[in-house]
């Protein structure tokens, strides 16, 4: 089967597809974000759910592109063939949600709904033939804390209220194009700032209990304690 890597497509506010130039060799190393979510008297809080929000470097999400109401997928079938496009999460690629699983004829598709329990973060979609493998990355980020606690986190905490995440999963090697820019003809090349905020829900509720920056330093594990006052 021949393997295929390609840039495209399109870019929203919430939503944003991307192109790298391997998205299946991430280059971040094997490190991790060691956490442990207390509360105001520093005993451990199980069950919390871990996102994350991040900023784009050089420019902020908010100030690249208009409004727009859904994301695009697309793509050519040259012939007809059985094709499957399947989403997985960005370095562990662990498989997430199957978007098409069909026989499809000679055209040009597209796509402009994806699973609403995608939390923030970087994923890898593929399209696969007979005779073809076509991978992309895919970041994905709502700016809204209720729509963002009715995904899938991250992580969740344990009984101590300690979590991991392989700092691989936040794509900061990860270089890929904004073709959305107002007169700007050229794409602007962007990549995830290492400062990032890590958001925090308690109990199922809308709003998060902790939004707190930090920032991943290159190259080695981070370890950080998140302490809970209140919900924002």
């Amino acid at each position: 089967m021949k393997k295929i890597s390609f840039a495209l497509l399109a870019i929203t506010v919430i939503i944003l597809i991307v192109g790298c130039e391997n998205p299946s060799e991430p280059k971040e190393g094997n490190y991790t974000l060691y956490g442990q979510v207390v509360d105001k008297q520093g005993e451990p809080v199980q069950g919390a759910k871990i996102h994350y929000k991040s900023e784009l470097k050089e420019k902020l999400l908010k100030d690249i592109d208009k409004v727009c109401p859904s994301t695009l997928i697309s793509f050519a079938i040259p012939q007809k063939t059985y094709a499957e496009v399947k989403i997985f999460r960005w370095y562990s690629r662990k498989y997430l949600y199957t978007l098409v699983s069909d026989t499809l004829q000679p055209g040009f598709y597209k796509y402009s709904t994806l699973p609403t329990n995608l939390t923030n973060g970087f994923y890898l979609y593929e399209l696969a033939t007979k005779d073809t493998l076509i991978e992309n990355t895919m970041y994905l980020q709502t700016l809204d804390w209720s729509v963002l606690a009715q995904t899938d986190p991250l992580a969740i905490t344990n009984s101590e209220g300690k979590f991991e995440i392989p700092i691989g999963v936040f794509g900061f090697d990860v270089e890929f194009k904004n073709y959305g820019v107002d007169g700007v003809d050229e794409p602007i090349v962007m990549n995830i700032s290492r400062t990032i905020e890590i958001v925090v829900y308690v109990d199922d509720a809308s709003l998060p209990s902790l939004v707190k920056e930090t920032t991943i330093v290159e190259g080695k594990n981070i370890y950080k304690t998140f302490t809970i006052n209140s919900t924002l």
